[in-house]
């Protein structure tokens, strides 16, 4: 089950005007599919929609200015989507935020703000695109941008919010995977390394309900991406055949192969040796293996 043939079908990209989001819009568009880019930063959206001019691509893209948390303006984003474009076949979950800051120094409202949009963002993405993707029944394909730090954590101080965030993308797929097959829906979570995109840039456009009172903003690392990061269109051109393929993960970057290796290593090194009772391991089957990770479903 995937959607082989992207040509004629339409997408919504949250974190859409720059970036991985940005990256998959180009990779999407130039697939033959229409695309509706969503984004906080109105600048961006009219950088993104100049650059589609340029391309002579602009009468394929649409977009709209949304806070992925903000649940009525996220319906409302549907409604619009609908009107001009049509039926949903592609979601992307892209939207999200710089790296935080330290466990000890984070409050009610840096929690609120990062899972409201990392995670919120993802759910409102579902609960208003998924029954209609299921209701047209030409099948689809949801995919949620989660990051290396949601699955090798690194080493520094500091990012608790933003790896809580993505380590849950990742298990939101893997948990949904089995369940949206029977209605030849896709799911696939993007895991991407280093990319260039201005993700470390998003703390000016907090909004007010998640500001922090009575006490000044936490100081933010100033992070530039770096040239030998990856462009975010060749990630767009990963996601376009992850989709195709119905990958269960989209890795961008291998370098992290070693790191993972001894996650894992240490994980199963935890684990007790002593032996348990092999009815109850029959018994509870379904808990203790999975066949999406095989490739058998």
């Amino acid at each position: 089950m995937a959607i082989k043939d992207l040509s004629g079908k339409n997408a919504f990209i949250t974190g859409g005007a720059s970036g991985i989001g940005l990256g998959m819009a180009q990779a999407f568009v130039r697939a033959g599919m229409k695309v509706m880019i969503a984004d906080i930063w109105q600048e961006h959206i009219d950088q993104a929609l100049a650059m589609f001019e340029e391309r002579g691509q602009r009468d394929r893209v649409e977009a709209i200015r949304l806070d992925v948390s903000d649940r009525a303006a996220y319906e409302a984003a549907v409604v619009e989507f609908e009107a001009k474009l049509g039926k949903l076949h592609l979601l992307c979950n892209n939207a999200g935020l710089g790296a935080g800051m330290r466990i000890k120094d984070t409050t009610y409202k840096d929690w609120d703000w990062a899972l409201g949009v990392m995670i919120g963002g993802a759910v409102n993405g579902i609960v208003n695109f998924l029954p209609r993707m299921i209701a047209h029944g030409e099948g689809g394909h949801i995919v949620n941008t989660s990051s290396m730090s949601g699955v090798l954590q690194p080493a520094m101080k500091g990012g608790v919010t933003y790896t809580t965030g993505k380590a849950a993308l990742i298990g939101m797929v893997e948990q949904s995977r089995l369940d949206l097959a029977e209605d030849n829906i896709g799911i696939s979570a993007l895991i991407p390394g280093p990319v260039i995109s201005n993700i470390f840039k998003i703390g000016r456009t907090r909004p007010d309900r998640f500001a922090n009172e009575d006490q000044p903003a936490a100081p933010r690392r100033s992070i530039d991406p770096d040239p030998r990061w990856m462009d975010p269109e060749k990630v767009g051109d990963m996601v376009v055949e992850g989709v195709r393929n119905n990958a269960l993960y989209i890795f961008t970057h291998g370098m992290f192969r070693e790191g993972m290796q001894q996650k894992f290593d240490t994980m199963l090194a935890a684990l007790p040796t002593a032996p348990d009772d092999p009815q109850l391991v029959a018994d509870l089957a379904m808990f203790t293996s999975n066949p999406i990770y095989t490739g058998a479903a």
